[in-house]
């Protein structure tokens, strides 16, 4: 995000992601950044107590609200048009590659493994069902 320099990021994080945590984190951050205009909710787990945290205070409408596809109301709430947009990623292909590589460095045939990581494809899934 560093190249948008009209973004500001400012994390919250919990201890874990109980019902309680999320909702502290979540309260944090509508008290000390009332500008914010946008979530991005990095567990999909914490999605629906995310949205019904902001919702106790304000409409959701105005907000931008992102997530990931691994939630379990990830899917729902996009249909529903009350999430954004959702990352899908490809659990599938990660897992096959992480052993491939796995594999070659065991055997030593890829020594050492790259550091900046290995990517697989993702897609960006909007509210409307189209696909970036």
């Amino acid at each position: 995000m560093k190249q948008y320099k009209d973004i500001n990021v400012v994390y919250a994080k919990t201890i874990d992601t109980s019902k309680e945590q999320v909702v502290v984190a979540t309260q944090d951050i509508l008290n000390r950044e009332p500008d914010t205009n946008a979530f991005i909710a990095i567990n999909a787990n914490v999605l629906g107590t995310l949205i019904k945290e902001i919702s106790k205070r304000y409409q959701i409408e105005p907000y931008y609200l992102y997530s990931f596809d691994d939630g379990p109301e990830s899917i729902s709430l996009l249909e529903a048009g009350t999430l954004d947009a959702m990352v899908e990623q490809s659990p599938e292909a990660m897992g096959e590659m992480s052993v491939q590589l796995m594999m070659e460095w065991l055997n030593g045939k890829k020594v050492p493994l790259d550091k900046n990581g290995y990517l697989t494809d993702i897609k960006v899934q909007k509210a409307n069902n189209t696909y970036e």
